[in-house]
C-alpha cells in the first residue's frame, strides 16, 4: 500500500520532465512566430522547470523517507506533496516572467 504513494510521486516526476521536454523543442520554434506565442512559451518552459526541480526534490525526499523508514505513518501523504510539487512554483514563475517581460520591453 505504502508503495503506491511513491510510485505517484515518481510518475508527477516524470511527467513533469516530459512536459518540460515537451515545451522546450516547441519554444526552439515558437519565438518565429509572434512575440505572444514567444511570451507564452517562455512562460510555460519556466513553470515546468520548476516543476520539474521541485518534483525532483520530493522524490529525493520520498526515497529518503522509504530507505531510512523516517516517517512510519503519514496522514495525507499525497495532499502535501501535490501542494508543494504544484502550488509553489506557480508564484516564482509569475513573478520572475512579469519581471522578465518588463525588462525586456515587451509590454
Amino acid at each position: 500500500m505504502q508503495l503506491d504513494k511513491y510510485v505517484e510521486v515518481w510518475l508527477n516526476c516524470c511527467i513533469a520532465v516530459i512536459l518540460l521536454n515537451v515545451f522546450f523543442i516547441l519554444s526552439t520554434r515558437w519565438h518565429y512566430y509572434t512575440t505572444a506565442g514567444c511570451t507564452v512559451m517562455m512562460i510555460l518552459f519556466h513553470l515546468f522547470l520548476l516543476a520539474t526541480f521541485v518534483w525532483i526534490n520530493i522524490e529525493i525526499f520520498s526515497n529518503y523517507q522509504l530507505i531510512a523508514d523516517f516517517i512510519s505513518y503519514e496522514q495525507s501523504f499525497m495532499l502535501k506533496r501535490v501542494l508543494i510539487g504544484c502550488g509553489n512554483h506557480i508564484y516564482c514563475v509569475l513573478v520572475n516572467n512579469n519581471t522578465a517581460v518588463v525588462n525586456q520591453g515587451l509590454r
